[in-house]
């Protein structure tokens, strides 16, 4: 069972939404960031690449959100917690995510309004983690 089942079941996918958290382990010894780790990075793409749904899923009381940005856009480390982005990549990101996040909307027929209160806050999520160019 992939992630997938979470998103495309009517059933679970009301239930699913903004439960999800990205985590990884095997790397608390490594010095760098997460998203400064190519394998990391690889890992992300390819999974991003198939799954378009992480704002649908994910909580946005993580920072799964700003992980994955940070990891499928080119980014660096401003100063201590502001991470620069690089404004295409992340105009890219930010845009196969809403498309996801309407299509599952759309195809479970939920609340539109519910949509635009969730649109805000990830624009509020991004906005309070200083992304910045």
């Amino acid at each position: 069972m992939g992630l997938s089942v979470f998103v495309r079941s009517s059933a679970l996918a009301p239930q699913a939404q903004g439960k999800l958290e990205l985590l990884f382990d095997g790397f608390n010894d490594d010095k760098r960031e997460l998203w400064q780790i190519p394998e990391v990075r690889r890992f992300v793409a390819r999974l991003d690449a198939v799954f378009p749904y992480w704002f649908f899923l994910a909580d946005l009381r993580t920072e799964t959100l700003h992980l994955l940005a940070s990891c499928l856009c080119r980014s660096s480390e401003l100063a201590p917690g502001l991470t620069g982005f690089n404004q295409e990549d992340l105009l890219g990101f930010l845009q196969r995510q809403f498309d996801g996040l309407n299509e599952l909307w759309e195809l479970h027929g939920l609340a539109p309004g519910n949509n635009v209160v969730v649109t805000e806050r990830i624009v509020e999520y991004f906005a309070s983690r200083r992304v910045m160019n």
